[in-house]
């Protein structure tokens, strides 16, 4: 079994459990795409009806989804962390977010652009049903498929 301790894109380690799982060859369709980036706390990676721009691999630190009621009163509803992604829903149809992510715990993350992850989604089906099935299995892992 691969773990997310052992692998790399490049020089840079994989720390996000969902693309430790993919294939080596489902992987190779989405490194070329992921950049680093910093998060920090109070960061809004979407907020609820905007387009979904970014899909976030966490690599360490947490991201609360939470959900807007009336009146703008903010409800988490689930966390993410490592193990997880935030805008995958991008990937699988919905281009716009249905609720607000922000970083609670600082850390980082492997950044892709979402067309640009659609398009693989749309390009590999095995690469599809690959992050489907693992979003299936791990019910805080993001934002629903």
């Amino acid at each position: 079994m691969t773990t997310a301790d052992n692998l790399h894109i490049g020089n840079l380690p994989i720390g996000n459990g969902l693309l430790a799982a993919l294939s080596p060859g489902d992987l190779a369709l989405l490194a070329p795409h992921l950049r680093e980036v910093m998060l920090l706390p109070g960061d809004v990676l979407h907020r609820p009806a905007e387009k979904i721009e970014q899909v976030y691999f966490l690599q360490s630190g947490i991201v609360s989804l939470m959900a807007v009621l009336e009146g703008g009163t903010h409800v988490e509803t689930v966390s993410i962390g490592r193990e997880g992604a935030i805008g995958t829903i991008e990937g699988f149809g919905s281009l716009h977010a249905f609720t607000s992510a922000r970083v609670q715990v600082a850390g980082s993350a492997l950044r892709m652009p979402g067309a640009v992850f659609r398009r693989r989604l749309d390009e590999s089906a095995r690469l599809k049903e690959s992050i489907k099935n693992r979003l299936r299995k791990c019910s805080g892992c993001a934002d629903r498929a």
